[in-house]
């Protein structure tokens, strides 16, 4: 009898554990923002850039606010010619819906590397996004701000 006790104790703690261990993996693949913060795994969410953008160009990283709301995406980026550009960030669910999305223009020269802040109004907290698109046109957006 004894010896049947501990191995059904062993074997419910075995379980335990493994439902413990897995709900955590669960939570920091859903909430990426507690293993890397300020900025989201490139595993996670892989910047699509258009392929015809007069730039080369990357989401460097997140400005984050209260509750790791998004307020704001690095872009790190680089003209191919002088001109006034109009960035966009689009922030997506898994399924592909439409989280928030903003916008700003900057004037920037020819191979002048940079780094420039698209502002969120009302960003979506973090471990919410899991698809970005960014776009960079020439001309500027007379509804844009300007980038920070």
């Amino acid at each position: 009898m004894t010896s049947s006790n501990a191995v059904g104790r062993f074997l419910v703690w075995a379980i335990v554990l493994s439902m413990f261990a897995s709900t955590v993996a669960i939570y920091a693949f859903q909430n990426p923002a507690t293993l890397s913060m300020p900025f989201l795994p490139r595993e996670r969410v892989a910047p699509q850039a258009q392929a015809d953008m007069p730039v080369q160009a990357d989401v460097a990283g997140w400005v984050l606010g209260p509750g790791n709301t998004v307020r704001g995406a690095l872009v790190a980026w680089t003209p191919y010619a002088p001109a006034v550009y109009t960035l966009r960030i689009f922030l997506k669910d898994g399924a592909g819906g439409l989280l928030a999305s903003a916008s700003c223009r900057e004037k920037a020269g020819a191979g002048e590397p940079r780094q420039d802040t698209v502002p969120f109004a009302v960003g979506p907290p973090l471990y919410a996004v899991e698809q970005v698109l960014l776009t960079i046109m020439e001309g500027a957006s007379p509804s844009a701000p300007t980038c920070l």
